[in-house]
């Protein structure tokens, strides 16, 4: 060795710190190479060659046998700490000697956990091959007698385990088991493989879970459940298709007799929806599974179904009737729930509470078009205008007033105050209900209530109403009571 070497480091391998922190006299370019005829190491400047040397050496150290325990686990935890800076030949080539200590059985189950550590640190991005064969390798050792051993495997599998339902269908039962270690191990690598994995490794899995969730045992159960709380961030960026065959798996699940495992299914179904629209067929599923338990004894279990019905019914009618079957829920939450998922409907409520007037207070059915997105309620009330029972025409008239004076601005302040041709549009078909021809009713009381529930929301309108109401005022067609009631709504707007 060239004894101007600077920064000389000698150490033998069987006194290398547990840390494998190498530090060196001179700066961090400095590595360690053997001194030719001893068993120790010396640092020196050096290239990717001797780099590549110094690896062969610790690869080299741990595999071969006739190394004392201490001496390999060593070498081990020194390349665990090059992991980062190894080249992809010479990673992969670690990986395949420490894959060969771990299928050899006469490796102590000290040594397994040391390999098995260093597996997960050198793991990344390792050829596919070396991943299945590193898989093979650490599978079995999830049921070692060694905990630690069993902890290392896992952690190692969530590593090397990407793409891989072999490794994920390993880890599942090891998220059942009593050791918190163990069990913490297993569920960081489960959600590190399917966070790296593809769509059908992620579908597998959650195929694997669906069985565990209607489990007899409970801690079965709750283990099931939050296996599947590591799925939900991973569904939720999957395909439209794959959440969608991920729901028809879970629908039976919501006619199971174990409360639990309906409102866990209702729960399920609910995250993974989120990101966006069912088709309708599956919707359709979904609304028909949910229809009993929407009724149901338990309280929790009609407010999260409610919840979820105004997550999947937005183009489905039967879904806002449930809906509003439990707006008088004697549970408040219920009913919160109830009317959230009605606002969430929109347009597609908005007939299905019309129909409802008598029913339901109208104050109540006010308050939720009050809520909904303005343009669409105000849409639907329009066309509502013509219903055939003149009673409901009344009410619909004067609900709509009633949002047109208390909610001139839209929910969303973006969009601002209704427009120009909205209101145009509304005071045409008030102005039309008033002068036609047709008879409303069976009596005169019934044919009067709608033209003045008109005649008082164009009043509500103000001074856009004006040109109207002065026509109805003047129409000597129209019976004197309308008339009266059209100049006296002109006078309050021009005193106002």
């Amino acid at each position: 060795m060239d004894g101007n070497l600077s920064g000389v480091f000698q150490t033998p391998i069987n006194t290398l710190p547990n840390t494998a922190q190498i530090t060196f006299e001179q700066n961090s370019s400095e590595i360690l190479t053997p001194n030719d005829g001893t068993d120790t190491f010396v640092s020196s400047n050096s290239n990717n060659e001797t780099n590549d040397t110094y690896i062969d050496l610790l690869i080299r150290t741990f595999s071969n046998s006739n190394e004392t325990i201490s001496e390999r686990q060593n070498a081990m935890r020194t390349l665990n700490t090059r992991g980062e800076s190894l080249s992809p030949v010479v990673r992969a080539r670690a990986a395949t000697a420490l894959i060969s200590v771990l299928n050899n059985r006469n490796t102590t189950s000290e040594l397994q956990a040391t390999a098995a550590g260093t597996l997960y640190g050198i793991g990344q991005d390792l050829p596919q091959a070396v991943r299945e064969s590193a898989v093979a390798a650490l599978v079995p050792l999830l049921s070692n007698h060694d905990w630690h051993v069993q902890a290392a495997a896992a952690e190692a599998l969530g590593s090397v385990g990407k793409d891989s339902f072999q490794a994920v269908i390993a880890l599942i039962p090891l998220r059942l088991g009593s050791n918190r270690l163990i069990r913490g191990s297993a569920s960081t690598a489960l959600g590190r493989i399917l966070e790296n994995s593809s769509g059908a490794i992620k579908k597998e899995a959650f195929l694997a879970v669906i069985p565990l969730l209607s489990n007899s045992n409970n801690h079965i159960r709750d283990t099931a459940e939050s296996i599947t709380d590591l799925l939900y961030p991973i569904l939720y960026s999957s395909s439209q298709t794959l959440r969608n065959q991920m729901v028809r798996k879970l629908i039976p699940l919501l006619s199971n007799s174990n409360i639990g495992i309906m409102f866990n299914t209702i729960k399920i179904i609910y995250m993974i929806r989120a990101p966006g629209n069912f088709p309708p067929a599956l919707s359709g599923e979904v609304v028909t599974a949910l229809t009993p338990l929407i009724t149901n004894d338990a309280d929790f279990v009609r407010r999260e179904t409610a919840n979820l019905l105004g997550l999947v019914g937005s183009d489905l009618p039967e879904a806002a009737r449930l809906l509003i079957g439990v707006l008088s829920d004697p549970e408040e939450p219920v009913r919160v729930a109830a009317s959230n998922a009605l606002v969430a409907l929109g347009q597609t409520a908005v007939p299905e509470l019309i129909q409802q007037f008598g029913n339901i207070p109208s104050l109540t059915i006010a308050n939720l078009f009050l809520r909904m997105e303005q343009r669409a309620t105000t849409n639907g009330l329009v066309r509502a205008l013509n219903h055939a029972n003149p009673m409901v025409q009344a009410n619909v008239i004067r609900l709509l007033g009633r949002i047109i004076y208390e909610g001139t601005r839209l929910i969303d302040p973006r969009v601002g105050e209704i427009s120009n041709q909205r209101f145009n549009e509304i005071i045409g078909e008030l102005h039309s209900v008033v002068i036609s021809a047709r008879r409303y009713g069976t009596t005169r009381a019934e044919n009067r209530e709608p033209r003045i529930a008109a005649i008082e929301t164009l009043g509500l309108i103000g001074q856009r109403a004006v040109p109207v109401l002065t026509d109805i005022a003047n129409n000597n067609l129209l019976p004197q009571d309308l008339r009266s009631a059209a100049a006296d709504t002109l006078n309050e707007i021009n005193t106002k």
